[in-house]
């Protein structure tokens, strides 16, 4: 297997995870306030909710970095980088300080907005690279 081919396959795989773990957020993030509504132990489910941030944001930094940082060095193509750094600031910033400065539910809609900025530029990577490939 040639080097090339396995960057390829790297480069996929970090997209579908960072495509993953992005999507898990944003489920989650949808979830979260009719759990709460419905579910009589609210108090436990904030404590699980902002470690649950932050564990995530262990998994999508690295993940998304590596994705955009390998698709763009292939194609070139910036709005893929303005999608991702938009969507990881905005994810990454709301996760620090969403608790403190929003309510739970601008928290929730922020973060949400940051996960499509992110996911709309992995989705963009993905396709971009995948066309570059097929080019070859």
């Amino acid at each position: 297997m040639s080097v090339e081919t396995t960057v390829q396959k790297s480069r996929r795989w970090f997209d579908t995870v960072s495509v993953a773990l992005s999507g898990l957020c944003l489920i989650h993030c949808l979830l979260t306030p009719i759990l709460v509504l419905i579910l009589p132990f609210t108090v436990a489910i904030n404590q699980i909710e902002e470690s649950f941030h932050h564990w995530l944001l262990w998994g999508i930094l690295p993940s998304s970095c590596i994705a955009l940082t390998l698709g763009c060095l292939r194609h070139k193509d910036r709005a893929v980088l303005v999608l991702g750094v938009s969507g990881l600031f905005i994810v990454t910033l709301t996760a620090a300080y969403g608790h403190e400065y929003l309510s739970i539910y601008y928290e929730k809609f922020v973060t949400t907005i940051g996960s499509f900025f992110l996911i709309s530029g992995h989705i963009r990577n993905y396709l971009l690279c995948r066309k570059c490939d097929c080019k070859e």
